[in-house]
Protein backbone atom coordinates (compact mmCIF):
# COMPACT_ATOMS: atom_id res chain seq x y z
CA UNK A 1 0.00 0.00 0.00
CA UNK A 2 1.30 3.45 -0.76
CA UNK A 3 0.76 6.64 -2.70
CA UNK A 4 2.37 9.94 -3.57
CA UNK A 5 1.42 11.62 -0.29
CA UNK A 6 0.15 11.43 3.25
CA UNK A 7 -3.58 12.02 2.70
CA UNK A 8 -3.96 9.29 0.08
CA UNK A 9 -1.87 6.84 2.14
CA UNK A 10 -4.11 7.37 5.17
CA UNK A 11 -7.24 6.99 3.03
CA UNK A 12 -5.99 3.71 1.56
CA UNK A 13 -5.12 2.38 5.01
CA UNK A 14 -8.54 3.27 6.38
CA UNK A 15 -10.18 1.51 3.45
CA UNK A 16 -8.01 -1.55 4.06
CA UNK A 17 -9.00 -1.48 7.74
CA UNK A 18 -12.69 -1.27 6.87
CA UNK A 19 -12.25 -4.10 4.39
CA UNK A 20 -10.87 -6.43 7.08
CA UNK A 21 -7.19 -6.40 6.17
CA UNK A 22 -4.94 -7.79 8.89
CA UNK A 23 -2.15 -5.30 8.27
CA UNK A 24 -0.73 -2.81 5.79
CA UNK A 25 2.76 -2.25 4.38
CA UNK A 26 3.58 1.43 4.05
CA UNK A 27 6.43 2.56 1.75
CA UNK A 28 7.68 6.14 1.62
CA UNK A 29 5.74 8.46 -0.70
CA UNK A 30 6.20 7.69 -4.39
CA UNK A 31 7.75 9.74 -7.19
CA UNK A 32 9.89 12.35 -5.40
CA UNK A 33 12.92 11.56 -3.25
CA UNK A 34 12.62 12.81 0.33
CA UNK A 35 15.13 13.39 3.12
CA UNK A 36 15.06 11.40 6.36
CA UNK A 37 13.47 14.11 8.59
CA UNK A 38 10.55 14.45 6.18
CA UNK A 39 10.14 10.68 5.96
CA UNK A 40 10.11 10.45 9.75
CA UNK A 41 7.42 13.11 9.93
CA UNK A 42 5.43 11.40 7.17
CA UNK A 43 5.31 8.12 9.11
CA UNK A 44 4.59 9.68 12.49
CA UNK A 45 1.76 11.81 11.09
CA UNK A 46 0.39 8.78 9.28
CA UNK A 47 0.28 6.83 12.55
CA UNK A 48 -1.42 9.72 14.36
CA UNK A 49 -4.06 10.19 11.68
CA UNK A 50 -4.79 6.48 11.26
CA UNK A 51 -5.07 6.13 15.04
CA UNK A 52 -4.61 2.37 15.22
CA UNK A 53 -6.97 -0.45 14.50
CA UNK A 54 -4.62 -2.24 12.10
CA UNK A 55 -0.90 -3.15 12.25
CA UNK A 56 1.31 -0.96 10.06
CA UNK A 57 4.65 -2.23 8.74
CA UNK A 58 7.40 0.03 7.41
CA UNK A 59 8.15 -0.97 3.82
CA UNK A 60 11.71 -0.06 2.88
CA UNK A 61 11.73 -0.37 -0.90
CA UNK A 62 14.72 1.71 -2.07
CA UNK A 63 14.48 0.37 -5.63
CA UNK A 64 11.17 2.21 -6.04
CA UNK A 65 11.02 5.00 -3.45
CA UNK A 66 13.16 7.01 -1.03
CA UNK A 67 15.40 4.83 1.11
CA UNK A 68 14.66 4.53 4.82
CA UNK A 69 18.01 4.77 6.55
CA UNK A 70 18.87 2.71 9.59
CA UNK A 71 18.58 5.53 12.13
CA UNK A 72 15.16 6.51 10.73
CA UNK A 73 13.91 2.93 10.92
CA UNK A 74 15.14 2.53 14.49
CA UNK A 75 13.51 5.80 15.55
CA UNK A 76 10.19 4.86 13.99
CA UNK A 77 10.15 1.30 15.31
CA UNK A 78 11.16 2.48 18.77
CA UNK A 79 8.13 4.79 18.82
CA UNK A 80 5.85 1.77 19.30
CA UNK A 81 3.58 2.95 16.48
CA UNK A 82 4.62 0.31 13.95
CA UNK A 83 4.31 -3.47 13.94
CA UNK A 84 7.41 -4.31 11.96
CA UNK A 85 9.66 -3.83 8.98
CA UNK A 86 9.86 -5.09 5.40
CA UNK A 87 13.45 -4.53 4.32
CA UNK A 88 16.12 -6.05 2.04
CA UNK A 89 18.43 -6.47 5.05
CA UNK A 90 15.86 -7.74 7.54
CA UNK A 91 17.60 -10.10 9.91
CA UNK A 92 21.02 -8.54 9.38
CA UNK A 93 21.30 -7.64 13.05
CA UNK A 94 20.78 -3.92 12.56
CA UNK A 95 17.39 -3.99 14.25
CA UNK A 96 17.81 -6.78 16.78
CA UNK A 97 16.32 -6.01 20.14
CA UNK A 98 13.29 -4.23 18.75
CA UNK A 99 10.07 -6.19 19.45
CA UNK A 100 8.81 -6.16 15.87
CA UNK A 101 8.43 -8.50 12.91
CA UNK A 102 11.31 -8.33 10.44
CA UNK A 103 10.47 -9.44 6.90
CA UNK A 104 12.92 -9.72 4.02
CA UNK A 105 11.80 -8.35 0.64
CA UNK A 106 14.81 -9.42 -1.45
CA UNK A 107 14.44 -12.86 -3.04
CA UNK A 108 18.14 -13.02 -3.88
CA UNK A 109 18.91 -12.82 -0.13
CA UNK A 110 15.89 -14.64 1.27
CA UNK A 111 17.83 -17.60 2.66
CA UNK A 112 20.55 -15.34 4.05
CA UNK A 113 18.00 -13.12 5.77
CA UNK A 114 16.08 -16.04 7.27
CA UNK A 115 19.28 -17.57 8.62
CA UNK A 116 20.18 -14.19 10.11
CA UNK A 117 16.90 -13.95 12.00
CA UNK A 118 14.22 -12.46 9.79
CA UNK A 119 10.75 -13.69 10.73
CA UNK A 120 9.52 -14.21 7.17
CA UNK A 121 9.63 -12.82 3.66
CA UNK A 122 7.65 -10.75 1.20
CA UNK A 123 8.54 -12.46 -2.07
CA UNK A 124 8.00 -11.40 -5.67
CA UNK A 125 9.16 -14.83 -6.84
CA UNK A 126 6.33 -16.40 -4.85
CA UNK A 127 3.88 -14.78 -7.28
CA UNK A 128 5.16 -17.17 -9.94
CA UNK A 129 6.82 -20.09 -8.10
CA UNK A 130 5.17 -20.17 -4.65
CA UNK A 131 5.99 -23.83 -4.06
CA UNK A 132 9.71 -23.08 -4.34
CA UNK A 133 9.65 -20.21 -1.84
CA UNK A 134 7.50 -22.23 0.59
CA UNK A 135 9.82 -25.25 0.28
CA UNK A 136 12.88 -23.08 0.93
CA UNK A 137 11.33 -21.45 3.96
CA UNK A 138 10.18 -24.82 5.31
CA UNK A 139 13.65 -26.33 4.92
CA UNK A 140 15.25 -23.36 6.69
CA UNK A 141 12.80 -23.57 9.60
CA UNK A 142 13.42 -27.31 9.93
CA UNK A 143 17.18 -26.89 9.77
CA UNK A 144 17.45 -29.07 6.66
CA UNK A 145 20.45 -27.33 5.11
CA UNK A 146 20.78 -29.79 2.22
CA UNK A 147 17.22 -29.21 1.02
CA UNK A 148 17.49 -25.49 1.74
CA UNK A 149 20.63 -25.28 -0.38
CA UNK A 150 18.94 -27.11 -3.23
CA UNK A 151 15.88 -24.84 -3.08
CA UNK A 152 17.95 -21.68 -2.79
CA UNK A 153 20.02 -22.69 -5.82
CA UNK A 154 16.82 -23.02 -7.84
CA UNK A 155 15.53 -19.69 -6.54
CA UNK A 156 18.79 -17.97 -7.52
CA UNK A 157 18.47 -19.41 -11.03
CA UNK A 158 15.03 -17.86 -11.29
CA UNK A 159 15.86 -14.43 -9.85
CA UNK A 160 19.05 -14.15 -11.94
CA UNK A 161 16.82 -13.35 -14.92
CA UNK A 162 15.13 -10.47 -13.13
CA UNK A 163 17.91 -7.93 -13.69
CA UNK A 164 17.25 -8.06 -17.43
CA UNK A 165 13.72 -6.65 -17.22
CA UNK A 166 11.80 -3.76 -15.68
CA UNK A 167 9.66 -4.73 -12.69
CA UNK A 168 7.34 -6.72 -12.77
CA UNK A 169 7.82 -8.06 -16.30
CA UNK A 170 9.52 -11.35 -15.47
CA UNK A 171 7.25 -12.40 -12.60
CA UNK A 172 4.21 -11.54 -14.70
CA UNK A 173 5.46 -13.54 -17.69
CA UNK A 174 6.23 -16.55 -15.49
CA UNK A 175 2.80 -16.44 -13.83
CA UNK A 176 1.13 -16.28 -17.25
CA UNK A 177 3.06 -19.35 -18.37
CA UNK A 178 1.59 -21.16 -15.37
CA UNK A 179 -1.95 -20.34 -16.47
CA UNK A 180 -2.59 -17.24 -14.36
CA UNK A 181 -4.64 -14.78 -16.41
CA UNK A 182 -3.10 -11.34 -16.22
CA UNK A 183 -3.36 -8.12 -18.18
CA UNK A 184 -0.87 -6.56 -20.55
CA UNK A 185 2.62 -5.53 -19.49
CA UNK A 186 2.57 -1.98 -18.07
CA UNK A 187 5.14 -0.66 -20.58
CA UNK A 188 6.24 -1.89 -24.03
CA UNK A 189 9.63 -3.58 -24.18
CA UNK A 190 12.45 -2.72 -26.52
CA UNK A 191 13.24 -5.26 -29.24
CA UNK A 192 16.26 -6.48 -27.27
CA UNK A 193 14.28 -6.87 -24.04
CA UNK A 194 11.55 -8.70 -25.92
CA UNK A 195 14.07 -11.18 -27.30
CA UNK A 196 15.41 -11.70 -23.79
CA UNK A 197 11.86 -12.24 -22.51
CA UNK A 198 11.26 -14.85 -25.20
CA UNK A 199 14.47 -16.58 -24.08
CA UNK A 200 13.27 -16.44 -20.48
CA UNK A 201 9.92 -17.99 -21.41
CA UNK A 202 11.69 -20.84 -23.18
CA UNK A 203 14.06 -21.33 -20.24
CA UNK A 204 11.26 -21.17 -17.66
CA UNK A 205 9.16 -23.75 -19.47
CA UNK A 206 12.09 -26.20 -19.46
CA UNK A 207 13.13 -25.33 -15.88
CA UNK A 208 9.69 -25.57 -14.27
CA UNK A 209 9.67 -29.41 -13.96
CA UNK A 210 12.59 -29.04 -11.50
CA UNK A 211 10.05 -27.84 -8.91
CA UNK A 212 8.25 -31.20 -8.82
CA UNK A 213 10.78 -32.77 -6.45
CA UNK A 214 11.37 -30.18 -3.76
CA UNK A 215 10.79 -32.50 -0.83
Amino acid sequence: MGSIGLDDSVTLAREARRGGAEGVFLPPPHFYLYQQPELTEFYLQFARQLAGGIPVYLANTPVFTSVLERHTICELLSSGQFAGLEDPLAGSGAFHGLPVAMLSNDDSRLAEARRAGSHGAVSVAACAVPELVVALDSALRQGDQTRAGRCDALLQQFVAWDTQFPFPVMAKAAAQLRGVKLGMQPVPLSAGRQRALDEFREWFTGWLPCLKNLG
